[in-house]
Parts: C-alpha cells; sequence; structure tokens
C-alpha cells in the first residue's frame, strides 16, 4: 500500500513448534545407533537378507568374519560369494524347506547346520531368526543370527563317544552291547550270531607282572578282534576280561569262519 511517498510492506509469517519432531528424529537416530552397536558386538554374526535362493544379505555385522572368514562387504548382495556358497551341501535343502515351513507358520526358525569357512575348515553354526512380514502379509526379509557352535558340538561328541565306549579299548562298551542287539531284535537282523570271548588268565598276568601287562593283553585281544571283524558288525568289551562280537546276518558257517580267523591271529 503506498501513501504519498511512503510505502508500506505487510509480510506474513507462520511459525511452527517442531520441538516434538526434532526429538523423534535424534531420538529415532540414537535408537539406531544404539541397535547397530548391539548387534556389532553380538558373538556371532547378525544378519537381514532376502527370503531367496541365495539368502541374499542386506546387513551383515562385523562378526561375519570371526566367523566364516570373509569380510561383510564380501557377502552384502552377494558381492563375491552368496551365503549360501558357505553352507556345507547335504544342509541346503533342508535348511530352504525349514524356512518354508517357519515362514508358514509365523514360528521362529532355529537350526544346526555346518558351513564351509574361507580356510576350508567346516564349522557347525546355529542360526536363529524370524521373518519380517509387509502389510500385505508377504516376506519382505529374514533377521537373525548365526553362532559358532563347534566346539560345543565337540563337547557332545566327545560325551557321547564316553557314554557308548570302553575307555581302554576304544571298542564298545556293554551299554552299548545291550541296545544294539536289542535293536538288531527289533529290526529282523536275523540269523545273528554272537562270539563271546574271554581271555584266560588276566589275573594271573596282574599278580605277577602288574595290571600294566594285564591291560596290554586286553588291548591286543580287542585288536585281533577288530581286525576281524566286517563292517556292521559290533565289537563290545562286555566284562573285564570279556569281549562278545555282534554278527547281524551272520549264519553258523559264517560265524565259524569268523571265529576260526580269529583264531589264526593269535
Amino acid at each position: 500500500m503506498t501513501s504519498g511517498n511512503v510505502t508500506n510492506d505487510y509480510y506474513l509469517c507462520m511459525v511452527q513448534d517442531i520441538q516434538a519432531r526434532k526429538e523423534g528424529e535424534e531420538a529415532l537416530q540414537e535408537s539406531e545407533r544404539s541397535r547397530r552397536v548391539l548387534l556389532e558386538n553380538l558373538p556371532g554374526m547378525a544378519y537381514r537378507c532376502k527370503f531367496d535362493e541365495h539368502w541374499t544379505m542386506e546387513f551383515v555385522s562385523k562378526g561375519c568374519y570371526d566367523l566364516t572368514g570373509y569380510k561383510s562387504e564380501s557377502l552384502l548382495y552377494n558381492r563375491e560369494l552368496s551365503f549360501n556358497d558357505l553352507i556345507v551341501p547335504e544342509y541346503r535343502d533342508v535348511l530352504w524347506a525349514e524356512w518354508e515351513r517357519v515362514i508358514e507358520e509365523r514360528r521362529l526358525f532355529r537350526y544346526e547346520y555346518e558351513i564351509i569357512t574361507a580356510t576350508g575348515e567346516r564349522k557347525w553354526v546355529l542360526e536363529t531368526g524370524q521373518g519380517v512380514f509387509g502389510d500385505d502379509g508377504e516376506v519382505v526379509a529374514l533377521e537373525g543370527i548365526i553362532i559358532d557352535i563347534t566346539e560345543t558340538k565337540e563337547k557332545q561328541r566327545q560325551i557321547e563317544y564316553f557314554s557308548d565306549h570302553d575307555l581302554m579299548t576304544g571298542v564298545y562298551n556293554r551299554r552299548y552291547y545291550e541296545e544294539a542287539k536289542a535293536r538288531l531284535d527289533r529290526e529282523d537282523q536275523t540269523p545273528t550270531a554272537i562270539i563271546i570271548a574271554d581271555i584266560n588268565g588276566v589275573r594271573l598276568i596282574n599278580d605277577a607282572y602288574g595290571t600294566e601287562a594285564g591291560d596290554r593283553l586286553i588291548i591286543e585281544a580287542a585288536k585281533i578282534l577288530q581286525r576281524c571283524s566286517r563292517e556292521g558288525d559290533i565289537l563290545a568289551r562286555t566284562g573285564g576280561d570279556e569281549f562278545r562280537l555282534l554278527l547281524p546276518k551272520t549264519n553258523r558257517y559264517q560265524a565259524n569262519k569268523i571265529l576260526k580267523a580269529i583264531q589264526e591271529d593269535c
């Protein structure tokens, strides 16, 4: 508006309070930062991947290197190789089927399998994860963590071995023998033959030369029986100086042939 030589200008200004929005943005950034720090320091490899045959990685934590021997960048979007390339081939179809099942049922995924690292080492891993679903109910990604359980599996294997084997000779123990015998009865592995081998004079040897000499005799007897056993036969130490050789699908003629081989080896 103009009055004589004087011009009056008017301005319309709007001021909006954005404090809440800024605080929200900062909180979101802090939450994302904390999440990333947490993921980077978790044992194992945290990931986000596509639900495809390559398990195409969209995010991989730095724990990837300790677990696989590959830097996380190598797996992102299959840059150098896909995660599927690391999975031992015999587990690939099984894992896909298990993921399909848990996705269908909207459940958590949990599975143990083996991978091959950059150095060619086989490692046992435990993967736990879940599907991420969009508004349309379709899977948009998978998220989870994969940890190294090789040491745990080895300890488990040792425990299982000790529970089934005689520690002195390395052959099966009586508990395993009884279980195997019952299993063969159920599976109808007839005819089944049993050779019982008893070592005479162990006590006399122990008294005359000491228990170490007696132990050596027992160990050598176990080696003879092992050499004369066939694949599928079950050799067990069932007493202090007694062994039993369980022979599935073996008739009298075949059993006598094995018995003769043992006698000749002695």
